[in-house]
């Protein structure tokens, strides 16, 4: 079974991943996720961070919806910390 939104995000022309690295997750996992798709993406990430780390160590993330790019796509993904079980 595939995630509900799989078909919606492959069809997208670009996306922005919003989140927020306090948490320590972000944006490492997606980063890295969305670089090997080879899609056009850009992060902002409200807990400040200016460059992704993980697996994919510097590349650029916003701090803010003014910093993007005109070409930011038509998809917006909001990463939220996971629920504890």
């Amino acid at each position: 079974m595939s995630h509900p939104l799989q078909d919606i995000m492959r069809a997208a022309d670009g996306l922005v991943v919003i989140g927020d690295s306090s948490n320590g997750r972000f944006p490492a996992y997606s980063y890295a996720a969305y670089t090997r798709a080879k899609k056009r993406f850009y992060c902002i990430d409200l807990g400040g961070l200016a460059e992704s780390r993980g697996s994919v160590k510097g590349g650029k993330v916003y701090t803010s919806a003014a910093e993007l790019p005109g070409d930011q796509g038509d998809l917006a993904v909001i990463w939220v910390k996971p629920r504890q079980s």
